[in-house]
């Protein structure tokens, strides 16, 4: 008997809407095919080919805003703890913003200086090692400030001018 009325209990507070976990799916497509383009985006060298790749990216971040809007609206008509509607919530806001990361590489590899392999293999080396020192040491820094430094050492390596300086104090 305490058995039926545990199952009873757990039937009525766990949500039952299958639509819910197509929309999470439809959500994880849409970071797996952002992810992709953004990966031929990065490989290219062309910009009428990088313009291509930044328009379908808007496309699928447009594409999966809708998903994450319909899973929150979704979420305020079940029955579901607090607690579980915040992680869903987190979890729906996480994969959007992971579409809309892209923004921040797009500013950092081309906005703030014009980086070529070489110049973001030695960017990403140098954020490490200071990132390193940095935690071995105990000392408390960002992440984004330190790339942001070594991609605008990265630009001062070949010359004053290639670097954007009013992008780099609006992100400093």
């Amino acid at each position: 008997m305490a058995t039926s009325i545990f199952s009873r209990l757990m039937s009525i507070i766990i949500p039952h809407h299958e639509n819910d976990f197509h929309l999470f799916n439809q959500l994880a497509d849409c970071s797996v095919k952002a992810s992709k383009e953004l990966t031929m985006m990065a490989a290219v060298n062309d910009p009428t080919q990088f313009d291509a790749h930044f328009a379908e990216i808007r496309n699928i971040e447009s594409e999966a805003d809708s998903y994450t809007q319909a899973i929150l609206l979704s979420l305020h008509k079940t029955f579901i703890t607090p607690f579980d509607r915040r992680e869903i919530r987190e979890l729906a806001m996480v994969l959007g913003n992971l579409l809309g990361g892209w923004r921040v590489v797009r500013s950092m590899r081309m906005g703030i200086t014009n980086v070529r392999k070489t110049g973001g293999f030695c960017a990403q080396t140098s954020s490490s090692i200071a990132l390193f020192l940095a935690t071995l040491f105990g000392i408390s820094v960002s992440t984004t400030h330190t790339i942001t430094g070594a991609i605008v050492g990265v630009g001062l390596s070949r010359r004053v001018s290639a670097v954007r300086w009013g992008l780099v104090s609006r992100i400093l």
